[in-house]
Formats: structure tokens, sequence, C-alpha cells
């Protein structure tokens, strides 16, 4: 069986991505997408997006999402829902955001089962709906989504969904903090200060502020800081 020019130019752009050349790859990418293939259609519009080898315009990516989209692609559906969401090369809708994430979410995209669960949370182009919500992170977490495992620590510790659950809300934030969820270690440093859902641990607190502090999170420096206080107020006794 042989490849249609599309699958050729698809094959041949990403050999030139691992030789790290963008700009051949951006040009077999661009003949791939004008034949009608939908993955080259989608990593022109990723280039676009991300500003690779091209200047950074989301109206044109929107415009290469949305044609392989259409065509079927997951990850476009996905992405041309998020640039609806936010705004960006298109006017915000709502409506269409959630109407393109929820059916790459269908089609078991794990980024877009998040993004939809964060819809459906906020009640984006659809109802709050915080037990739906939490089905949903459950899903993307399984995918291995540490933003999902943030997520469900949130809404377990505020009782979003479900009763209040310190105990579940601090295992979802340490797993989160333990993949690198650099607001996760912020989160979980304050579990660990406070003793809440786990045993007060002043070390452990220092120890994912500074984890947190290190990838340059703002707000954990002052966290770290007054952890220290507490640590020497500790010795001093």
């Amino acid at each position: 069986m042989t490849k249609s020019n599309g699958e050729t130019y698809h094959a041949a752009a990403l050999e030139a991505i691992g030789k790290k050349d963008l700009n051949n790859a951006f040009a077999l990418f661009l003949k791939g997408a004008e034949s009608g293939d939908a993955d080259c259609m989608f990593w022109i519009g990723s280039f676009y997006n991300k500003g690779l080898v091209v200047k950074k315009d989301e109206r044109e990516a929107l415009k290469w999402f949305r044609k392989a989209a259409k065509l079927g692609h997951v990850g476009a559906m996905n992405e041309t829902g998020l640039l609806y969401a936010y705004g960006k090369g298109v006017q915000t809708s709502a409506e269409l955001a959630y109407k393109w994430v929820s059916a790459a979410a269908l089609k078991g995209n794990p980024g877009a089962v998040f993004n939809l669960a964060t819809f459906i949370e906020a009640g984006v182009g659809c109802e709050v709906n915080y037990p739906k919500a939490m089905g949903l992170y459950n899903l993307a977490r399984n995918a291995d989504s540490m933003a999902a495992s943030y997520a469900l620590a949130r809404m377990y510790r505020n009782g979003l969904g479900c009763e209040p659950d310190p105990v579940k809300g601090f295992e979802m934030c340490k797993e989160a903090a333990e993949k690198g969820h650099r607001e996760a270690c912020f989160d979980l440093a304050i579990f660990y200060r406070d003793g809440e859902g786990c045993e007060k641990d002043l070390k452990l607190a220092y120890e994912y502020a500074d984890k947190a502090a290190k990838m340059n999170l703002p707000v954990a420096f002052q966290l770290r800081a007054d952890i220290q206080k507490l640590i020497d107020a500790e010795k001093a006794e």
C-alpha cells in the first residue's frame, strides 16, 4: 500500500524535525497540508501558534487547526476549542470552545478530557457540574495528568462535587507534587505546615516550599521563609 502525498510529506517533515531542520520541516508540512493531509495541517497550525520559524499568528494557527479538525484530527479539535476559549486569533466563543473540546474528549484525547473538565467545572459553554468535572479529572489522571491530580486535590479540599476530604486532597496534591507540579508543591507545603489531611511536618513543608520556589513560583519564596521561621522557633524552644 503506497503512501499518499500528504503522508509522504508528513514523514519527511518529521525526519527534518529529527535533524532539527525546522525550516525544511515547515515547508514540507505546508506542502502536505495543501495536499489535504490533516496531520500536516495540525503541524502548520502548531508552528503558527508557537511562532516556530514563522511569526506567531494565532489567526493563521486557528485556520489550519480548524481545517484539520473538520477532517477529524483530534488534537486539532482540542486546539481549536482552546483558541475559541481564550479568544486567540478569533472572538471568544464559549459555545464553540465547548463544542470542539468535547468532540476531542469523546474521541479519547487525554488533554481534551482535562480541558473539558475545566470547562464543566467553570461553566464554559455549559452548566457547572462539579461531579461530572471530577469524573473527567479522574479519567485524565488515569492518563497520568499531574494537572488533573492537582485539580482533584483542590476539589476534595474545597468540597466541590463531594464532601470536603482533606486526606484525599492531601493524597492528590502529593501525587501531583511528586510529578513536578509547582503549584501542588506549594499547596503540599501548606498541608504539611498545618497538618491538614496529614501529620504536621515542618521539614517536609520546607522541602516542598523550596521545590516550588526553585520552580520560580513567586509566592513560594515567602512561604519558604515563613516555614523556616517556624522551624527556627521550634529549635529555640
